[in-house]
C-alpha cells in the first residue's frame, strides 16, 4: 500500500467529520480546541508528576501530540477573526507572542524556579517546577470557551462569515483539502 493511501485512510475521515461539524457551526474549532486542550491536562499532569521513566514516557507520548493538535486550529481561528487584510499581521503578532513566551520567558521562569528548588528536591526539581505549567491548559481552554461563545460576532465584524452557509474561508480550505483527498 503506497504511502499516500495510509495517509488518506487516516487524514480523510478526521477531515470529513472536523468539515461537517465545522460547516454546521463555526464555533466548532474553539470546542475542538476546549477540549483537546482540557484532555491534554491530565497526562501532562502525569507526565510530570510520576516518579516512573516510563510512565512520564508514555504520558509525553499522548499529551505532545494533543499539544501539536491545538496549533493549526487555533492559528486558522485566528486568521478568520481578523479582516483579511490584516490576517499576515496578525499571524505575524501571534507567532513572536508565542515564541517569546514559549522559547524565552517560559525556559528561564522554569529554570529560575527549579533552581530554588534545588536545595530541597535535589535532581527531581525541574519536574516539580514543570507541575504549574500543567494549570496553563484549563486556563487555555476558559478563553477558546469564552471565544466559542462570542465567536458568530467576531466572525461578522471580521467579514469572514458566510451568511448563507456559516462556512468561513478556513472551512472552506478544509472542503477543498477533502475533495483532494477524494480525487487522489
Amino acid at each position: 500500500m503506497r504511502l499516500w493511501k495510509v495517509r488518506t485512510l487516516i487524514q480523510h475521515p478526521c477531515l470529513s467529520l472536523l468539515l461537517r461539524l465545522a460547516g454546521r457551526d463555526p464555533r466548532a474549532v474553539p470546542r475542538f480546541l476546549v477540549f483537546a486542550g482540557a484532555l491534554g491536562v491530565l497526562p501532562s499532569f502525569f507526565a510530570f508528576a510520576a516518579e516512573s521513566r516510563g510512565i512520564a514516557l508514555a504520558m509525553l507520548w499522548i499529551f505532545i501530540p494533543m499539544s501539536y493538535a491545538l496549533f493549526g486550529p487555533a492559528f486558522a481561528l485566528v486568521q478568520n477573526l481578523v479582516p483579511a487584510s490584516m490576517r499576515s499581521q496578525a499571524v505575524a503578532v501571534l507567532f513572536l507572542l508565542a515564541n517569546v513566551a514559549n522559547l524565552v520567558i517560559v525556559p528561564l521562569a522554569v529554570g529560575m524556579v527549579s533552581d530554588l528548588l534545588a536545595p530541597r528536591y535535589g535532581p527531581e526539581s525541574l519536574r516539580i517546577a514543570l507541575l504549574p505549567l500543567t494549570l496553563f491548559g484549563p486556563w487555555a481552554a476558559l478563553h477558546f470557551w469564552m471565544c466559542s461563545r462570542r465567536l458568530d460576532v467576531g466572525l461578522a465584524r471580521a467579514g469572514t462569515a458566510t451568511a448563507q452557509s456559516g462556512m468561513t474561508p478556513g472551512t472552506a480550505s478544509l472542503k477543498a483539502g477533502v475533495e483532494n483527498l477524494d480525487g487522489q
